[in-house]
């Protein structure tokens, strides 16, 4: 049986659900085999979809979405957003083309291929005109007098800052707003004396704009791998693959 009528409804069974796994991916085969012929004529064209967390989404994938529409306009492309466990469930079953952003810690999601693009600590970021931007020589601990804003407890933004925190003998900052929401963070920080702490990525635009600035601290530890999860090696189309080679060529970090 591949259907059970619980008293809530219809749904798969554990069979259902594994044969639906086998069709999309057969599916997502299929797909790949008429993009692979297409691009055999020498038309580049199809689908790709995109999972995208935070730390890939800013600066890296639309510079690079931009520059392959630019050569291959018959190509589109979605990109998807949410948490990790979800984009890579979408990958296993052929629904996403491949996910881009911080890699896992080692041992988790091991069954998928991991391609590092690059690897940078984290900043701490401040309005321009931000009051601890006016001291001559700034420590660490100078930031814990202020409000911050960061993602929830568990993130592993706020493990990594967690453990930086407890290595130094310093006290946790004052997390004053959780949020994952890059608008909610670039707002507050904006509109506020709030501190953050991300990845120079995420507020790329703003860095160049002079809108938000980084205070010179280190935070030693706090290296976030940033790559591509896929399912396999050949698990791509003509398209995908094009993305990806785009995606390698702005790896760098913006101000290097």
């Amino acid at each position: 049986p591949l259907f059970a009528r619980p008293p809530a409804g219809t749904g798969l069974t554990a069979a259902g659900e594994l044969l639906l796994l086998h069709i999309k991916r057969a599916l997502s085969q299929l797909r790949i085999a008429g993009a692979e012929i297409s691009a055999m004529k020498g038309v580049v064209e199809g689908h790709i979809t995109v999972g995208a967390l935070p730390f890939g989404r800013p600066y890296m994938l639309p510079i690079a979405i931009a520059r392959l529409l630019r050569e291959h306009r018959r190509l589109q492309v979605t990109t998807l957003e949410g948490p990790l466990d979800t984009l890579t469930a979408g990958l296993r079953c052929g629904d996403v083309d491949f996910v881009l952003g911080a890699l896992p810690p080692p041992g988790e999601h091991d069954e998928l291929v991991r391609e590092e693009l690059f690897s940078e600590p984290m900043a701490l970021f401040v309005r321009a005109g931000h009051p601890l931007t006016q001291q001559p020589r700034i420590h660490l601990h100078d930031a814990l007098g202020v409000d911050w804003v960061l993602s929830r407890k568990g993130t592993p933004t706020r493990e990594v800052l967690a453990a930086l925190f407890t290595g130094l003998g310093l006290p946790q900052p004052r997390v004053a707003v959780e949020s994952s929401d890059l608008s909610i963070i670039r707002g507050l920080l904006l509109e506020s004396d709030m501190v953050s702490a991300a990845s120079r990525h995420l507020f790329h635009h703003e860095l160049q704009a002079g809108m938000l600035v980084t205070l010179p601290v280190r935070l030693p530890g706090t290296e976030r791998p940033i790559g591509i999860l896929r399912r396999t090696q050949d698990h791509s189309s003509p398209g995908a693959q094009l993305l990806i080679e785009h995606l390698r060529a702005v790896r760098h970090v913006p101000g290097d």
